[in-house]
C-alpha cells in the first residue's frame, strides 16, 4: 500500500509541476470550432482504436515520431504505411499516403517519413454563401536520429518534420461570403527527446519542441481582394514519468505540457470583429493515466486538463479619436482581447489480443470553453463572451498478423456539438479530440458575434502495414 501511493504521488507531481506532452505535445489554440487536426493524422499509431490513450501506455509506433528518444526502444529495421481517408461533413475530404520507417544500428538510431496528401473541397451547407475550396496537394517530410548514451539507460534524439501546404482543411469556413481563396506556405517542427529507462518498469521522458507555421491566403470578395498573413511561433517544453504500481499490472502516469506562442500576423477572418490584431497565448496540459496489461487485454485511461490564456491586440494605424475626447497616437492599442480557456478531455481504450487477431475500442470525450473579455479603448466600452462546445469521438480497431507482416485498420467518428449557451448554425467542422500528430495550426479570432456550432460528424480511416526489413 506504502508503494502504491508513494507511486501516485509521483505520477501526480510529474503531472502537475513538470512541463510535458507526450501525444500532445503541440497545443493547439482554437476559438472557432473548425477541425484540422485529421490532416495531420499522418504518422501510424497502435493505440489509435482505443481513443490514443498514451499517458502510461507505450505506443512503439507512434513513440518515435512525437519524442525521437523513444526511436531507442527500436529492436529491429520496420518499413510502415499508413495511408488515412478522412471527410467532415462541410469542410470537405482528404486522403493521405505516409510511409514511414524506424531503424536500429548498435547505439545508433533513426527514422524518417514521407506523405503526399490531396484535400478536397467540402460541400457548404444551402443557407450560408461560402464558396467550396478547391482541391489542393500538401507534402510532409520527416527526419529523425538520435543515439543511446552508453549503459545509463538514456536516449537523446532529435527530428525536424517540415509540411509544404497548398491547403489547410477549415480555413474555407471562415471567410464567408469570398469567391475564392488561394493558400500556401510550410509548417517547421524541431524536437529535441531524452528519454530515460529507469528500470523496474519506470521510465522519464523530456522533449523541447519549437515549431513555426507560415500560412498566405489571397482572398477574393465580390468588390475586393486581400491577402492575409498567419503567423506562429511556437516553443515548448514536456516531462512525462511511468511507473508501475507494485504487486498488480498497472502502470500509473503523469504529464503536463507547456506552450508559449506569439502570433505576429492573424488573419483577418470574417467572424472577427478588429482586424489583424496579433497576440501571445500559453497553453498548458496537466494529465494522469492509468493502463493495464494482461496475457489478453490491454486497458487505458487518460484524464488531461488543459487550460489556456491568449492576448490579442489591434493598434491604430493613425492617430485615432476616442469617445472621451482624446487620442490614440498611432502604433497605440485600439482593442485589447483576453481569452481564458478551460478545456477537458477523457480518453478510456481497451484492447483484446489473439493469437493472430487483435480488435481495440475506444470512446474520447473533449470539451472546450473559453471566456472572451474585450476591451474597446475607442468607444470606451467592456464586452464579455462565453463559448462552449463537446466532441465525441468513438474507435473501433482491427489488426492481424501473418509472420513479421503486421496489419491493422482503424475507424473514428467524431461528432461535434454545442454547449449551454451556444447558438446553432453553420460554422463548423468535426475533428479529433486529441491531435495524435502533435501538430496542428492555431485559430486566434475575437468573435464579434456569437459563434456557430453545428452538430455534426467526421470520419476517419486508416489502414497499417508494417513490414520488417531483413538485412
Amino acid at each position: 500500500m506504502r508503494q502504491f501511493v508513494r507511486n501516485v504521488l509521483v505520477a501526480t507531481f510529474c503531472s502537475v509541476t513538470i512541463p510535458t506532452g507526450v501525444l500532445a505535445q503541440y497545443i493547439s489554440v482554437k476559438t472557432v470550432p473548425v477541425a484540422t487536426g485529421d490532416q495531420f493524422r499522418l504518422f501510424p499509431s497502435a493505440n489509435l482504436g482505443m481513443a490514443g490513450v498514451f499517458i502510461a501506455l507505450d505506443d512503439p509506433l507512434l513513440d518515435p515520431f512525437v519524442n525521437p528518444a523513444k526511436g531507442g526502444r527500436a529492436t529491429e529495421f520496420r518499413l510502415t504505411a499508413s495511408p488515412a481517408l478522412y471527410a467532415t461533413e462541410n469542410s470537405g475530404s482528404g486522403i493521405a499516403f505516409p510511409l514511414s520507417s524506424v531503424y536500429t544500428s548498435g547505439r545508433w538510431f533513426g527514422g524518417g517519413a514521407l506523405a503526399v496528401q490531396t484535400l478536397g473541397s467540402g460541400t457548404r451547407p444551402a443557407d450560408w454563401d461560402q464558396p467550396n475550396q478547391a482541391a489542393a496537394r500538401n507534402t510532409y517530410v520527416l527526419g529523425m536520429l538520435g543515439s543511446r548514451l552508453g549503459e545509463t539507460g538514456f536516449s537523446l534524439a532529435g527530428s525536424v518534420f517540415e509540411a509544404g501546404l497548398d491547403a489547410v482543411q477549415g480555413v474555407n469556413m471562415l471567410y464567408a461570403g469570398s469567391q475564392n481563396i488561394a493558400q500556401d506556405g510550410n509548417m517547421l517542427d524541431f524536437r529535441l527527446g531524452l528519454l530515460g529507462e529507469l528500470g523496474h518498469g519506470r521510465s522519464l521522458e523530456a522533449v523541447l519542441l519549437h515549431n513555426r507555421y507560415n500560412m498566405v491566403h489571397e482572398v477574393t470578395y465580390a468588390t475586393r481582394q486581400e491577402t492575409n498573413l498567419d503567423r506562429t511561433r511556437t516553443w515548448g517544453v514536456h516531462l512525462g514519468y511511468v511507473a508501475p504500481l507494485a504487486g498488480t499490472d498497472w502502470r500509473i502516469g503523469g504529464i503536463l505540457t507547456a506552450n508559449w506562442k506569439s502570433h505576429p500576423k492573424i488573419p483577418n477572418y470574417e467572424i472577427m470583429s478588429i482586424p489583424r490584431d496579433p497576440g501571445n497565448s500559453a497553453a498548458y496540459n496537466i494529465g494522469i493515466g492509468l493502463a493495464r496489461s494482461g496475457d489478453s487485454t490491454t486497458f487505458g485511461v487518460d484524464l488531461i486538463y488543459e487550460p489556456i490564456w491568449s492576448n490579442t491586440w489591434a493598434v491604430a494605424d493613425s492617430p485615432t479619436a476616442t469617445a472621451w475626447g482624446w487620442r490614440i497616437p498611432r502604433g497605440g492599442r485600439t482593442v485589447d482581447n483576453d481569452f481564458s480557456f478551460t478545456n477537458f478531455s477523457l480518453s478510456i481504450g481497451y484492447a483484446n489480443q489473439k493469437r493472430r487477431m487483435d480488435y481495440q475500442l475506444g470512446m474520447q470525450l473533449r470539451s472546450t470553453y473559453y471566456r472572451l473579455k474585450q476591451w474597446d479603448y475607442v468607444l470606451g466600452g467592456i464586452r464579455k463572451q462565453g463559448e462552449h462546445w463537446f466532441e465525441w469521438t468513438p474507435s473501433f480497431g482491427l489488426s492481424g498478423r501473418v509472420g513479421g507482416l503486421h496489419i491493422r485498420y482503424v475507424g473514428l467518428l467524431t461528432v461535434r456539438f454545442k454547449g449551454p449557451g451556444s447558438s446553432s448554425g453553420v460554422l463548423e467542422a468535426a475533428g479529433p479530440a486529441v491531435n495524435v500528430t502533435g501538430a496542428s495550426y492555431d485559430i486566434i479570432a475575437a468573435p464579434g458575434r456569437r459563434v456557430d456550432v453545428l452538430d455534426t460528424y467526421g470520419f476517419t480511416q486508416q489502414i497499417c502495414i508494417s513490414i520488417p526489413v531483413r538485412n
